[in-house]
């Protein structure tokens, strides 16, 4: 999964000169702008169509089961990683929809009675999201969003630190076992401003969190005796900021 940012990055930067290319080399779609009474234009175009990169540290809160007479202590925030690529259609200056495929790894450590665990989680984030928006080819937007995500499990991993017995007991074996999908509802408030005269490329910043709507761990595994989940029958939350690049068109 290293390697999936510097692809996602070359794939967005191909399809921005393709799209270039390509609107250079055909007739010039209809109008939206305004004209004064001398017949020059005022108002920019309103481009329907937007596709972009996004980066966003996130902080995620895992819920997790202590094992057998165990208890969770505080859990240490861990700054976590997402980014991807989002589609996004605009209905009208102040209306519009998104798509975004994102790549996330969620991490948190924590303490179990005398064991340290830390524990990762990684996920293919697909939202699809309502945005209101100020003015969308105004030279600050201030945007709201919100709308269903579904999560697709890709990959888990733990490490645990600790002795193995307890007094003259064997401390229990923990299973980390996420379901393999998840729904969330996303929401999010942001800012973006163009980075030129026609208002194609567009920097934004913002803020985006999440909110689990299904439970995060499976119980589809039958357990031995010594052995208890660790994930627990309950929902997970994260919270991110973010840096967007976009391009009209």
């Amino acid at each position: 999964m290293k390697t999936l940012f510097p692809f996602v990055f070359a794939v967005f930067i191909q399809f921005t000169a393709f799209s270039q290319n390509n609107s250079s080399n055909q007739v010039q779609k209809p109008s939206t702008q305004s004209q004064n009474s001398d017949g020059n234009s005022t108002d920019p175009v309103l481009y329907l169509f937007q596709y972009g990169i996004q980066f966003m540290p996130t902080i995620g809160k895992i819920p997790v089961n202590p094992m057998p007479d165990g208890v969770i202590q505080p859990a240490t925030t861990t700054i976590s990683y997402s980014g991807g690529l989002f589609l996004g259609y605009a209905f009208s200056n102040t209306t519009g929809i998104r798509a975004e495929l994102l790549y996330s790894t969620i991490s948190q450590n924590y303490q179990d009675r005398i064991l340290e665990r830390d524990i990762r989680l990684d996920y293919l984030n697909i939202p699809l999201l309502l945005t209101l928006n100020t003015g969308i080819n105004d030279p600050i937007n201030i945007s709201f969003e919100v709308g269903p995500q579904l999560g697709i499990n890709i990959g888990k991993s733990m490490t645990s630190s600790g002795p193995n017995i307890i007094g003259e007991s064997v401390v229990p074996t923990g299973i980390l076992l996420p379901n393999r999908l998840n729904l969330a509802a996303a929401y999010g408030v942001g800012v973006d401003f163009p980075l030129n005269s026609k208002r194609t490329y567009r920097l934004g910043f913002g803020y985006r969190g999440s909110f689990g709507l299904t439970n995060e761990g499976s119980r589809s595994q039958k357990l031995s005796a010594n052995e208890y989940y660790i994930l627990d029958n309950s929902q997970m939350r994260t919270y991110s900021i973010f840096t967007k690049f976009s391009f009209a068109f």
